[in-house]
């Protein structure tokens, strides 16, 4: 199955690690209240017989990546990647960074363990389709996705926002190294209005800041607040931060909300992301990772195994549980 890439240590087997460490309970809590959905959360072995009939074809021309190397990346980080991407709304992307005909082909198509998703009752384009486990994420790679990126809502409440999201990128002529100090400044907003958050290099040379929230009404709530806290920081420092798109010469980092609508998607944590460069990951990082001098930078596949062979806890630890409203007004 192309080449061997470097083992983190952690291929799943029945919702399990290969070193003992069960990964099904942090995942039963996605699937609390649905019933007849939680079965292949550890797959029962089924992973194993997803078949790569193509999986010696190179899908990055740039590292020589092949399609096989891409399956054997996905099972090896299924278990930080799946508490994130299961039972949520999912889209996809493939070789040319865009879905392409993935998300309009029916779920049955990508194989049984690819769940379909009702539309939204306000919004038809939210229609899609979710996973719950390993052997549905194989088929989505079968079915050439590359790229994951998931919805702020969960299947269980689809009609409310449980994520609120900040893409913080450099504008064309802006030095990266700032990143550093605007998800910093974002950080210190939301801890000012009593909201914890995460952080997210997002695979294409920018940051993501991520709270979880609960009891949200709706997506013009959670647009209103997202909005609120941009301009607050564009207002301070309107030298440093530019709202939504920046002139090609601008040199402001470019601040932008990830959910504004149901619909809306923002890469999943251990993605793997198309770029100039070759395939990068979107890699969680604890706060601690912004006391270097640069801003962390998106690693590539490999580099990303080695991480995830480190790891003793996810970077995200408690976000699944964390019940955060927004604060009103």
């Amino acid at each position: 199955m192309g080449r061997n890439l470097r083992s983190s240590g952690a291929p799943v087997v029945r919702g399990h690690t290969a070193d003992g460490q069960d990964t099904s309970g942090h995942m039963d809590q996605a699937a609390d209240g649905l019933p007849g959905l939680d079965q292949d959360l550890d797959d029962d072995g089924l992973a194993e017989a997803v078949v790569f009939v193509d999986a010696d074809r190179r899908v990055d021309p740039l590292t020589g990546l092949t399609k096989g190397d891409v399956a054997d990346y996905y099972r090896q980080v299924a278990p930080w990647l799946l508490p994130e991407a299961a039972y949520r709304p999912l889209a996809v992307a493939g070789e040319a960074g865009a879905a392409g005909g993935l998300e309009r082909r029916h779920h049955a198509d990508l194989g049984r363990h690819v769940h379909p998703v009702p539309p939204h009752p306000l919004d038809p384009a939210t229609a899609g389709f979710y996973i719950s486990g390993v052997t549905g994420l194989l088929q989505l790679v079968r079915a050439d996705a590359l790229e994951l990126h998931g919805r702020a809502a969960s299947i269980r409440q689809p009609g409310q926002p449980d994520r609120l999201a900040f893409d913080l990128s450099p504008g064309a002529g802006a030095d990266p190294a700032p990143l550093r100090a605007a998800a910093l400044a974002m950080r210190e907003r939301l801890q000012a209005a009593g909201l914890t958050s995460y952080l997210r290099v997002g695979g294409d040379g920018g940051l993501q800041v991520v709270a979880p929230v609960a009891d949200v009404p709706d997506w013009g709530r959670l647009q209103a607040f997202a909005s609120a806290q941009i301009a607050a920081l564009t207002g301070q420092w309107p030298e440093r931060y530019a709202i939504a798109h920046a002139d090609a010469d601008d040199a402001r980092i470019v601040l932008r909300p990830a959910h504004p609508t149901p619909a809306s998607t923002a890469l999943c944590n251990w993605s793997l992301r198309v770029t100039g460069d070759g395939l990068r990951v979107a890699l969680p990082l604890r706060w601690e990772a912004l006391h270097a001098a640069d801003a962390p930078a998106a690693p590539d596949v490999a580099t990303a195994l080695r991480h995830a062979a480190r790891l003793r806890s996810d970077p995200w630890m408690g976000i699944a549980t964390l019940r955060q409203p927004l604060p009103p007004g």
